[in-house]
């Protein structure tokens, strides 16, 4: 397997992590907008996923290093959710 293939398989372990812990977000976190904007995200870096998948060989760091910077990007708001609920 190369590198290439591995990292994605590790970004969609990652990625499965990040899917649960959304899902687990209270769903009244102001009034659901959070939680549906982190879910449309959530699809959108999926997709992305997909697309580094179907790359296959023609998988490049480039395009690892975008979906890496989206992915981050999720993380991060799903970081700063967490900590608004933690303030109610």
């Amino acid at each position: 397997m190369s590198e290439l293939a591995a990292y994605v398989d590790r970004m969609a372990a990652r990625l499965g992590d990040l899917e649960r812990e959304i899902r687990d977000l209270d769903p009244s976190l102001q009034e659901g907008r959070v939680r549906r904007d982190l879910e449309a995200a959530l699809t959108a870096v999926k997709d992305r996923l997909k697309s580094l998948r179907l790359a296959g060989a023609d998988l490049t760091d480039e395009m690892t290093q975008s979906f890496t910077q989206a992915f981050e990007r999720l993380r991060a708001a799903v970081a700063e959710a967490r900590s608004e609920l933690a303030r109610v």
